[in-house]
């Protein structure tokens, strides 16, 4: 008889029970939108640092350079010694040491116009990853190849022609003079390079000319073990050199990021304190202090902390909607039930208890309730994904993130279905049914004090304009 009753009332009241109805779906769709929005904030944290590379190391640039200085980020030490001793850390730790090598070069067959020649040491992996070939491909670790601009000219017999795969490109060290900063005389310790790939320079990721030591230079590519072979030769020849000149910049080497590559997160800390140690230990200094010993949860806490920050404040403004629903949900309900003081009369002339008509008025309160469910369900969930792929694109550009999880600068890095199977994954829908209830409770408690108050007296206009 109520369910009849109610399903009676609200076909007949139809304005009324809309009004109820779009504030409880209203206040649905606040409360689960803070609910899933928590439930993608903890799968996007949990993504993020069960896929990031665990990496501890040196954030600058290690360069060694004998009484030459500049305002960059620079530490003036024995490169070699410091090389070896992140070798040994890495192997302390089971872990992988990784390392960009740049530093000036010298040929005696290459020819480059108001540019200098510069040697990087990377890995194929980010060669592969920021470099497009015109012609030929990467080289080998092991062997004595190169990649080299494409217009680089080079002596070829009594020519010079622009270089080609396949050509010899001689690199040694120079005899350094102490009144000038070019090359004197006849290059020593020389090695020939084999030209493996040629590559155009507007196709150069940031990633790798950002690395570079001149931003107006000719940079070949090595592999990171041919390029400090070479700085050794550089290196023992500049200190047996007669006179070593201060103005003189031609021994300038950078140990770029050099970076310990760990496979287990809860090492980090322990990786990082020890790094720290081997700093002070070697009695590293730069210029003003400015290089940093950091690792990539850095960079992801920074991240996931901004990412927190927009999902806090908006949590703080959702929640203060979902409590001015709640009381225009409160004001809703009395004054709609206040009204019906008619109904009222005739249930009580009918000998129907107060407590038959509380679950009378309840029963239609709650059939718009769960009508409401499905609805603020699906509606909050869409919402809260568009607000976090918001926040990742806004904030990341999808760049930062990617960079972190994929180690490649320009990737594509869309989180989205991962998300999504985990938010569904972690649904509980013992916390919804909570939600619904305490819902329910704040409808019946309104309806409670409502129906409490109710007495005869109060009604006796009704009863007379009935009669």
């Amino acid at each position: 008889m109520n369910l009849k009753y109610a399903f009676l009332f609200l076909e007949r009241n139809r304005a009324k029970a809309s009004a109820i109805f779009l504030l409880v779906l209203a206040l649905l769709i606040s409360l689960t939108l803070i609910y899933f929005l928590e439930l993608l904030n903890s799968s996007l944290v949990d993504n993020v640092y069960s896929s990031i590379p665990y990496r501890v190391g040196i954030r600058g640039k290690v360069t060694e350079r004998y009484g030459v200085y500049s305002s960059q980020d620079e530490i003036n030490y024995d490169l070699e010694m410091i090389d070896q001793s992140l070798k040994d850390l890495a192997q302390n730790f089971k872990a992988t040491y990784d390392y960009e090598f740049s530093l000036k070069a010298f040929s005696s067959n290459a020819y480059f116009k108001d540019s200098k020649l510069s040697l990087l040491g990377i890995s194929t992996e980010v060669l592969n990853e920021n470099l497009k070939l015109s012609n030929g491909r990467l080289f080998k670790d092991d062997q004595n190849e190169i990649v080299v601009p494409d217009d680089l000219l080079i002596k070829k017999g009594n020519k010079i022609k622009k270089v080609q795969v396949g050509d010899k490109i001689v690199i040694g060290c120079p005899d350094f003079s102490s009144e000038s900063d070019e090359v004197t005389g006849e290059l020593s310790s020389s090695q020939e390079y084999i030209v493996t790939g040629l590559y155009k320079k507007e196709t150069v990721s940031t990633i790798i000319t950002n690395a570079s030591i001149y931003q107006n230079s000719q940079v070949i590519y090595i592999s990171k073990e041919k390029a400090f072979d070479y700085y050794r030769k550089l290196h023992d020849v500049f200190i047996n050199s007669a006179s070593q000149s201060s103005e003189a910049e031609l021994l300038d080497a950078h140990l770029i990021n050099p970076d310990i590559v760990l496979d287990d997160y809860d090492l980090i800390k322990e990786v990082k304190n020890a790094l720290e140690g081997i700093v002070q230990e070697l009695n590293l200094t730069s210029m003003g202090g400015q290089y940093t010993i950091a690792s990539s949860l850095d960079e992801a806490d920074r991240i996931l902390n901004v990412i927190a920050s927009y999902e806090t404040n908006i949590i703080l403004i959702l929640t203060s909607i979902a409590l001015a629903l709640l009381a225009a949900l409160f004001f809703a309900i009395r004054n709609i039930y206040a009204q019906r003081s008619k109904d009222t009369c005739i249930n009580l002339a009918l000998g129907r208890s107060k407590t038959s008509i509380f679950w009378g008025y309840f029963l239609e309160t709650s059939i718009l309730t769960l009508l409401a469910l499905p609805f603020s369900l699906i509606t909050s969930f869409a919402i809260s994904y568009l607000i976090n792929e918001r926040i990742i694109a806004h904030n990341l550009s999808s760049q930062s993130l990617a960079m972190l999880v994929t180690g490649q600068k320009d990737a594509i890095f869309d989180l989205g279905p991962t998300l999504l199977n985990d938010v569904i994954n972690k649904i509980d829908p013992l916390i919804l049914g909570v939600g619904i209830v305490l819902l329910l409770a704040f409808e019946a408690l309104v309806l409670a004090l409502l129906v409490h108050k109710i007495n005869v007296r109060s009604l006796t206009s009704d009863l007379r304009e009935i009669a």
